[in-house]
């Protein structure tokens, strides 16, 4: 799994790797991978940048718990519905 993780922080778009994770984790986790994986996304501020445009445009939303969930703008990314990572039961 760790493999998938490195290839998408490198190969797929910030946002979609957002759209992706960003309902599952938190921020600084995702913070996390792109500082091992590719920390120019970190130090160029676009993981911010692309996060905020994510809740701005409603794909992302927080909760009453104030927990990051699908909103009602969200896209599934193309490497989700083709499966590139990972089975449809979630695992790789």
């Amino acid at each position: 799994m760790v493999n998938h993780i490195k290839e998408m922080a490198t190969t797929e778009s910030v946002a979609d790797v957002l759209r992706y994770f960003g309902p599952k984790l938190h921020i600084s986790h995702i913070d996390r991978m792109y500082t091992y994986h590719n920390f120019e996304i970190i130090s160029s501020g676009t993981i911010l940048l692309e996060y905020k445009k994510l809740f701005t445009a409603g794909e992302l939303v927080y909760d009453a718990n104030k927990r990051v969930v699908k909103g009602p703008n969200w896209k599934e990314p193309d490497f989700v519905a083709k499966g590139t990572y990972f089975n449809h039961d979630g695992k790789g």
